[in-house]
């Protein structure tokens, strides 16, 4: 039994494994959502999304944010610490193509994007 939990404990590390770690280049946070979705619309593959003018909106005014932040996450050279790794893994969200609705993905992900903008935002600005 012993072994088993041990096993089990071992597979878990794996898969609670952090997105980004102490001494990632910052470029490694291109993966929150905030950057995936801006690369790969809702809209682009749901016509529903497509279909909602409250939804292209908050995907136009996300997408300019998310391309002026990767221009600035990749000119900026940011090697992160244990404290920003544990920032962007708190922020970071599984499952932005995962809502039952539109008005589910309008109600939430605008303060996913918000917070991981804000952290970013906070990291940049602390290697100024």
């Amino acid at each position: 039994m012993q072994k088993l939990t041990e096993s089990m404990r071992e597979s878990m590390n794996i898969l609670v494994e952090y997105l980004v770690q102490d001494g990632d280049n910052l470029t490694a946070a291109l993966g929150l959502n905030l950057f995936s979705d801006a690369d790969d619309r809702l809209s682009e593959y749901e016509s529903i999304y497509a279909h909602d003018k409250t939804w292209m909106a908050i995907e136009r005014k996300y997408v300019k944010i998310a391309q002026r932040l990767e221009k600035g996450i990749k000119k900026a050279h940011i090697t992160l610490d244990e404290e920003d790794a544990d920032e962007i893994d708190a922020v970071w969200y599984d499952g932005s193509d995962a809502y039952e609705s539109v008005e589910e993905a309008i109600e939430e992900l605008p303060q996913v994007y918000n917070n991981q903008i804000r952290v970013i935002i906070d990291i940049m600005a602390k290697y100024k």
